[in-house]
């Protein structure tokens, strides 16, 4: 356990505050400062303090007095992540999320992977392309499984990623984002209720609201800033994840 998730632990001890059902690992964000309410609408951002914080549509109403009374959590519940008292879930149990993006450069894909890293640590199972590299896989598949699988697909925007969405590069040019991309949209095309809650925009330190790929509607659906990569900055984005998905029982 790192330092960040020690400190966000002793925070909730002392603070002796209740989890409610289905609030996984909103304790954690609590004792860091950030409101959650499970009676606000799924699958809503709220937007991030700090310079680097875009614009960023909100739905979350202001917090009801009575938000949340009678909703202790059951015993039989674990949630995972920093703050619970009965160890992480198992496998089966996480939260699945597909991380898309582009190779832009390779400080962009240090960054994807500490994204990754951050959601791992908060109890998340994380499908990224920089794991078990040594072994010899259908990448296509592997992609095409991963993301129908997933209860999340975390797209991260970036000037390639956004090339690819307005299909500006050639067929052999960042062919594996061109890929996820088509997938992903036609996946819209097929559902569109069920993977424009699904699909999460992700605009991380450094880029801009406006390299989100066009068909993930960057200035007309919300999307998510994280202004730094710690546990505070990916509060907002564990917030939706947790919000809607429930552990097996």
């Amino acid at each position: 356990m790192t330092r960040d998730w020690r400190a966000a632990l002793v925070r909730a001890i002392r603070s002796q505050r209740s989890l409610r059902v289905g609030d996984h690992g909103s304790s954690w964000l609590r004792d860091r400062g950030h409101e959650f309410d499970a009676a606000d609408h799924p699958g809503k951002a709220t937007p991030a303090s700090g310079p680097s914080a875009g614009p960023v549509r909100s739905a979350h109403p202001p917090r009801r007095p009575d938000a949340g009374r009678g909703l202790t959590q059951r015993p039989h519940q674990r949630s995972p992540g920093p703050g619970n008292n009965h160890g992480p879930l198992p496998c089966q149990q996480r939260p699945k999320v597909f991380v898309s993006y582009a190779w832009d450069s390779d400080d962009h894909k240090r960054a994807v992977k500490r994204l990754g890293d951050l959601l791992h640590a908060a109890g998340i199972t994380v499908e990224l392309d920089q794991k078990e590299l040594d072994v010899r896989r259908d990448w296509n598949r592997w992609m095409t499984t991963a993301v129908l699988r997933s209860d999340y697909v975390v797209v991260v925007a970036s000037p390639a990623y956004r090339a690819a969405g307005r299909y500006e590069h050639d067929d052999r040019t960042h062919a594996g984002v061109q890929a996820e991309y088509a997938l992903l949209i036609s996946l819209l095309y097929e559902s569109r209720t069920t993977w424009v809650r699904k699909i999460l925009p992700v605009v991380l330190p450094g880029r801009e609201v406006n390299e989100i790929p066009a068909g993930f509607q960057p200035h007309d659906a919300h999307h998510y800033i994280v202004p730094e990569l710690t546990p505070d900055g990916v509060a907002g984005l564990l917030r939706t994840i947790y919000h809607r998905w429930r552990p097996l029982t």
